[in-house]
């Protein structure tokens, strides 16, 4: 794939940003691992359907998921309630979604690229969407100002 991401701009600024950022990628393959995402708390990116899918379409799915992690806070579960968080990752999604379809595109697959980012509803669920904000809570508070866990002993002298 990285031959293949080598290919266009996109694919190259794709495989920097990810070295830059510490994004590890997972190649999976085998029954019912057909999705990729990416996870924002580990800042990894599955690539599904590895054993299956051309070079061409992991490219494409691989600058899609990049594409996302470049907002990945942001905004931020904190000052923004379920609504603004679920319209910034939809839009997100959307910007994704061109990326994809571009590289896809430049990648000589435009009709496939069409339908699979462009004409379908290729994005995160509802049940997803909220798993990420209320995870994206408890990173924050556990992270924040209170670190109730993480200071260790408490010193009362």
């Amino acid at each position: 794939m990285g031959e293949v991401l080598g290919r266009t701009p996109a694919g190259r600024e794709a495989l920097a940003y990810a070295r830059e950022h510490g994004i590890t990628t997972l190649y999976q393959s085998g029954q019912n691992i057909r999705w990729s995402d990416y996870n924002r708390d580990l800042n990894v990116i599955r690539l599904g359907g590895a054993d299956t899918a051309s070079s061409e379409a992991l490219a494409a799915e691989f600058v899609r998921q990049v594409e996302m992690a470049k907002s990945r806070w942001s905004p931020g579960p904190l000052g923004t309630d379920f609504a603004e968080y679920g319209e910034a990752r939809e839009a997100e999604e959307a910007a994704a979604n061109r990326a994809a379809y571009r590289m896809g595109s430049r990648l000589g697959h435009e009709e496939a690229a069409r339908a699979t980012y462009l004409d379908g509803s290729y994005g995160a669920g509802y049940q997803k969407l909220w798993g990420e904000h209320r995870g994206g809570l408890g990173q924050a508070i556990l992270g924040g100002p209170f670190r109730l866990f993480n200071d260790g002993p408490l010193d009362f002298t």
